[in-house]
């Protein structure tokens, strides 16, 4: 049987094209073709900020392999020569790092693939890299509207990454309730269809979620104002918001007509929100014909929503909104377009030179695309090729050659999309189909069909069984058996890639059939179909299945090793099929490794490894736990699991709920958020209540734990209240609860208004056991009452339900008297009575009035009767505090209250007559004393004692000889107390004390004076410490002497040391200074360039006081001052400081001249007198309270201008700070006389000092 070059050509031919007409077959990369684009990025890529890096993909194959480069919005751009970015070896793909810095690679990219063939190029690739959204920075005026009105909350979001979600919360993150009235519009707006007085807050906030970059932001929170309007007087408030009627108008859309254009496939929303009162309810309609089938009404119908918009939805469509006052409409045009749509795209080719080629590419869309070509992706512009005809969307090559092969790109445009195809055009001399495409032809068949299940089992091995029989049985015969198989078989094989497996036994009848035409019988060895080096992947005590496929005649014993071993694996837990597949059941660790699939007939024999990897199962190692959770806050379960490593990044976490998955982004539940195995529930609701299960899954098993989330709330308002037993002053309540939200109600509150007093104001009236439904209420008369009820759990305090309808009682007597009596006497010759008056709704009936009576209760008398409506009355003319008892009996038009109670009290108080005695003082320290002292006889109290103030002040100090008073102090000693502790003395100092004691009224008389001095003490800080000049090795110290020696100073302790950067410090170096006088210290013998710390105390007898530091660096030389003598040794200095010092003599004997030629004193100067301030301190033993008095002392320097004191006189006299006719005030402070005495003697003194030359 012979075959011709014609046939064989024939059935080449039939075979390539076959590789290039099915979607199976491509070109064998041995053999030298175009480049063609394998992988590429989609065409929007944005950067979200959570991500390490971004990879922008082109991967594309070719013969020669082909050579990358890039465009950037249409310039080139080379990423490899960028160190910043990550390249891949063998590919256009390049990675750019999440760095910070990704602003600049944002842009449009475009790759180009190319080798000496041709040029494929990608789609465009848009790489977006997304701002973080903000709303401005800004203050929102609040919002005034009139009760009724209409208005509109702005939210204006931000540009973001859609999708975009609005939500309206509280600053709590509780949702702002919408309905017909209150709806939000697709803008994000929230629209009040008219305002009601519940709609003033203060936080309204506007809340923009942008999902796909995890992102939520906040508007500045607005605030809305209702003003109402009242109702005049005589109507009750329940009709006191008169809001006027309006028929409907638009706030979305404006105008009358709108135009809606869309893409096919997005979702049709129109939009009606309307405003007036009553709500308008708005209905919709399609002109012409009927909605659509898939339409929906949302947003209490506001929203009409078709879903996936076709061409048939298109039209005109009304809004109508209607309440019963009138009626309006809007109109919409609704275009749907769409993106270009292939319909005819072209194809690869592979011709022959010398024959034509044609490419069709044609696209529809709205509006209509428009087509560009384009050749190795260049634009086909310039100079035409002869032999190339463009005809609208059609190109046409005459008479080919080989250098018209080339990558031409169809490209088709509307303004909602762009498609893009590159076609290979492969011309080819007929000299160059050779045997070597044949053969990887038939290899590549083999590879690419293992992947189809129904070729794999049918043209594979039908092909692979051919090539190898007739090379075996016909290779010394014929010189091209391939080609015999592929004129003979490839047109045959088409059907089996259309077909069903049960081909497979028609495929090999047919190989017979025709190999009988040989006259040969055909044996085949082994062939086994299963991929050599197949991984298999079990789970820990899970069971696992490896294949081995064989195509054999006669058949094969197969038999499974493993790692190297010849000996067939054995045991209960293996078994191989009779199609030669083995099973492992409960596999373990040991189980791993490598096995051998070995499959021999008496033809021969095949063998193929696999390799099994036995992974560590799925397990949850902490579940959820079962929580009660309040409504409104967050809730947060729990999930840890453990599992294979390997699966590291195959591994996931889901959550289910009620046995379905929570959708955990933003579009599907903005409230739900996992990360790290924690699932947040933001905002729980009852919705949120039930069994969550979490579900940690791998690609092999998984693992889940469940628990049960309980939602707590308050219960819900009670229902059917019902009032029943009338009974005069009581009626009995009923009601149904509400759900208690798992969580017993323990109590409910019943709450009355009253329409009288205070209309509209609801008080609790009773509180119940929270297993009772109904209570007996005790009112009160002449009273319109109404009721309301509300549940209480371990949540909170529920709603209150709707009120009764209204129950009136009649007049009766008052049911008590009035509470809280006070009696009080702010005059020594009155008493005051108050009281508490009786609540509105306690008065049982018009004409409410008291009868105060009184009486005195140290002597016998009748009691004193008046009647007053108002709850005061003022006793006059009674003795200075004496005891009196009181009652007090309510009365209306109907009768008398009941029998009051009495109470007793005392008149008005006058000052106390009398001044503490046995006044004795004992020093303690020098900075405290102890003060006793003889209580005052209560006779002469004159009232209830409120107890005794202490006044002390500084006469000297007992260092300097001169007296001097000091500011006044004063301490309260509250009660029957008879000593006390006064601190916060300044040692080595006298003092003058006096105690007087104080009641209701005020102070009474002091004490005669008591002096004391105190005993030395230790000085205070020194004010001044300074480093004054520094040398190589000595330093130069200054300071000043403390300001309260507090004794007799007896030098002073300096200390140093030597100290380093790193606060090391050296030995400390101390010297002590024993003349009191020295204020100036040279420091010797010191390390040059060193730092000292320095220390410096002043000392008494008692010993040295607290401690003023001061730091200092010894210089690196001597400075020249101290070669030289210093500046206070130079000449010119000294000269002129004795010029200075001349010049100041002057001067002053000029002004002394002036001044005894009858210059006038400057008395305003000298007579500032400050008044004492009164510093309170505290005994820590006595309770007692320090002050300060308003008054200060003369000062010392003013007794310069009495030239005419006596030698008697004192400065100190006991007529300034408080003798037996000296007086206090009420508030214990010095009386104005004392004050007033002092100025007056100052003040003439002045005058008589002016008068006479000094």
């Amino acid at each position: 049987m012979g075959v011709s070059r014609r046939q064989l050509r024939l059935g080449l031919g039939i075979c390539m094209c076959a590789l290039y007409l099915t979607s199976a077959f491509e070109i064998p990369l041995e053999v030298e073709q175009l480049p063609t684009i394998t992988d590429q990025s989609p065409s929007s890529l944005i950067a979200f900020p959570f991500d390490e890096s971004f990879s922008v993909t082109c991967d594309a194959k070719g013969n020669p392999a082909p050579e990358f480069r890039w465009t950037k919005n249409g310039q080139e751009f080379d990423p490899f020569q960028d160190p910043r970015l990550m390249k891949e070896e063998n590919s256009g793909t390049f990675v750019i790092p999440n760095n910070g810095n990704l602003t600049e690679y944002q842009g449009t990219y475009r790759c180009f693939a190319s080798n000496k063939l041709g040029t494929a190029i990608s789609t465009e690739i848009e790489f977006i890299v997304p701002h973080v959204p903000k709303f401005p920075k800004e203050t929102i005026d609040p919002v005034k509207v009139d009760e009724g009105q209409a208005f509109v909350l702005k939210c204006e979001p931000p540009k973001g990454i859609p999708p975009l979600q609005i939500y309206w919360m509280t600053i709590n993150l509780q949702h702002i309730e919408q309905d017909e009235r209150v709806s939000m519009g697709l803008n994000g707006d929230l629209y009040f269809a008219h305002a009601e007085e519940k709609d003033s807050r203060r936080d309204y906030c506007c809340f923009a979620a942008f999902p796909r970059i995890r992102t939520i932001v906040q508007k500045t929170a607005m605030s809305v104002n209702v003003q109402t309007n009242k109702a005049k007087s005589g109507l009750f408030p329940d009709s006191a918001n008169a809001i006027r009627e309006r028929r409907p108008s638009l706030l979305t859309p404006s105008g009358a007509r709108s135009e809606i254009v869309l893409v096919k496939g997005e979702d049709l929303n129109l939009e009606c929100i309307a405003e007036g009162f009553p709500t308008p309810q708005v209905e919709w309609f399609k002109i012409g014909e009927e909605l659509p089938e898939k339409a929906s009404v949302e947003n209490h119908g506001k929203l009409l929503v078709v879903s996936s918009a076709e061409q048939e939805d298109s039209g005109k469509y009304m809004c109508k909104a209607k309440n019963g006052l009138g009626e309006t409409q809007h109109y919409f045009t609704v275009i749907v377009e769409e993106p270009p749509e292939w319909v005819s795209e072209p194809e690869s080719q592979l011709s022959m030179v010398g024959s034509d080629v044609i490419l069709k590419c044609s696209a529809r869309g709205t509006p209509h695309p428009s087509v560009t070509w384009r050749v190795n992706g260049e634009p086909l512009t310039g100079s035409p090729i002869p032999n190339r005809r463009v005809l609208g969307d059609t190109i046409v090559l005459h008479n080919t050659k080989e250098a018209d092969s080339a990558v031409y790109q169809c490209e088709a445009s509307n303004k909602h999309g762009t498609l893009l195809v590159n076609a290979n055009i492969m011309i080819m001399r007929e000299t160059n189909v050779q045997m070597g495409w044949l053969i990887p032809t038939i290899t590549l068949l083999k590879t690419k069909l293992q992947h189809l299940r129904l070729s794999s089992k049918c043209c594979v091995p039908l092909i692979d069984a051919l090539q190898s029989g007739l090379q075996k049985r016909f290779g010394e015969m014929l010189k091209d058996p391939e080609l015999i198989a592929a004129s003979i078989l490839v047109p045959k094989f088409r059907r089996c890639w259309t077909t069903d497996e049960g081909l497979l036994q028609l495929g090999l009848d047919y190989i017979k059939s025709h190999l009988k035409e040989l006259p040969v019988t055909v044996n085949l060895p082994p062939l086994v179909l299963t991929n050599e080096g197949e991984e298999y992947s079990a789970v820990e005590g899970k069971g696992v299945t490896m294949h081995c496929s064989v195509f054999s005649s006669p058949p094969s014993t197969i038999t499974w090793s493993r790692d190297d071993s010849f000996e067939p694996v054995q045991g209960p837990r293996f078994y191989t099929h009779d199609n030669g597949s083995l099973e492992i059941y409960e596999t373990d660790k040991d189980d791993g490794g490598q096995y051998t699939c070995y499959a021999k007939n008496i033809e021969g024999s095949s063998a193929i490894d696999a390799k099994l990897y036995v992974k560590d199962p799925t397990r949850i190692v902490v579940g959820p736990e079962e929580k009660q959770i309040l409504i409104g806050t967050s809730a947060e379960l729990s999930c840890l699991a453990e599992y294979d490593k390997s699966f590291s990044n195959d591994f996931e976490l889901l959550w289910e709920k009620d046995d379905m998955e929570i959708g955990l982004n933003y579009t599907e539940n903005p409230r739900y958020l996992a990360e790290e195995g924690v699932l947040h529930i933001i905002n729980v609701s009852h919705e949120d209540q039930g069994l969550y299960r979490c579900v940690a899954r791998t690609p092999l098993d998984q693992a889940a734990a469940s628990a049960w989330l309980t939602v707590l709330d308050v219960p819900d308002a009670p229902a059917s209240l019902v009032l029943s037993e009338h009974n005069g002053r009581s009626v009995k309540l009923k009601w149904i609860p509400g759900d208690e939200h798992n969580s017993s109600t323990t109590e409910f509150i019943i709450q009355f208004e009253e329409s009288q007093w205070e209309p509209g104001k609801w008080k609790e009236l009773l509180r119940v056991p929270g297993n009772l439904h109904s209570a007996l209420l005790k009112l009160h008369g002449h009273v319109d009452y109404r009721f309301r009820v509300a549940g209480v759990n371990e949540v909170g305090r529920g709603a209150y339900s709707e009120p009764t309808e209204r129950y009136k009682t009649q007049a009766t007597a008052p049911d008590k008297n009035p509470k809280a009596i006070k009696i009080e006497g702010h005059l020594p010759h009155e008493m005051d009575i108050n009281w508490e008056p009786l609540l509105p709704i306690e008065h049982n009936g018009p004409g409410l009035e008291y009868k105060v009576s009184y009486r005195r209760q140290d002597i016998q008398e009748d009691w004193h009767e008046q009647m007053v409506k108002r709850h005061s009355f003022v006793v006059k003319n009674t003795p200075t505090f004496v005891p009196y008892e009181i009652k007090i009996q309510a009365k209306n038009n109907q009768g008398w209250g009941p029998e009051p109670k009495i109470v007793r009290g005392y008149s008005g108080e006058d000052f106390p007559s009398a001044a503490p005695d046995n006044v004795g003082v004992e020093v303690m320290n020098g900075s405290t004393v102890n003060v006793s002292w003889a209580p005052v006889h209560k006779d002469k109290l004159h009232g209830h004692l409120g107890g005794y103030r202490i006044n002390w002040w500084r006469l000297r100090s007992l260092v300097d000889s001169k007296k001097q008073h000091g500011d006044k102090h004063s301490l309260n000693v509250p009660g029957e107390h008879t000593h006390a502790t006064v601190r916060g003395l300044v040692p080595f100092s006298e003092y003058s004390l006096i105690l007087m004691t104080f009641n209701g009224r005020g102070s009474g008389p002091g004490s005669h004076p008591v002096n004391f001095k105190t005993p030395e003490g230790v000085p205070e800080q020194n004010p001044v410490f300074r480093v004054m000049g520094v040398q190589r090795h000595s330093v130069t110290l200054t300071w000043a002497p403390p300001l309260e020696p507090n004794g007799i100073l007896t030098g002073y302790l300096l200390e140093y040391q030597l100290v380093n950067n790193t606060e090391e410090v050296g030995p400390l170096q101390r010297v002590d200074i024993s003349n009191p006088d020295t204020t100036k210290w040279l420091l010797r013998d010191l390390e040059a360039v060193s730092k000292y710390k320095l220390y410096l105390r002043s000392c008494t007898t008692m010993g040295c006081g607290p401690v003023v530091s001061e730091e200092c660096t010894t210089a690196l030389e001597e400075s020249l001052a101290s070669i030289h003598g210093g500046i206070s040794t130079q000449g010119w200095f000294i000269g002129l400081m004795c010029a200075i010092a001349l010049l100041t003599l002057i001067v002053l004997v000029a002004c002394f001249v002036n001044r005894n030629r009858g210059g006038k004193y400057s008395v305003k100067e000298k007579e500032d007198l400050h008044p004492d301030v009164e510093s309170q301190g505290m005994n820590d033993d006595t309770f007692c309270e320090y002050s300060d008095n308003d008054e200060k002392p003369l000062k010392g320097s003013q007794r310069s201008l009495c030239g005419d004191l006596k030698a008697g006189d004192s400065g100190d006299s006991l007529v300034d700070y408080g003798d037996e006719e000296a007086q206090f005030n009420e508030d214990g402070s010095f009386i104005g006389e004392y004050a007033g005495r002092k100025e007056k003697r100052v003040s003439a003194e002045v005058k008589s000092s002016a008068q006479t030359p000094a």
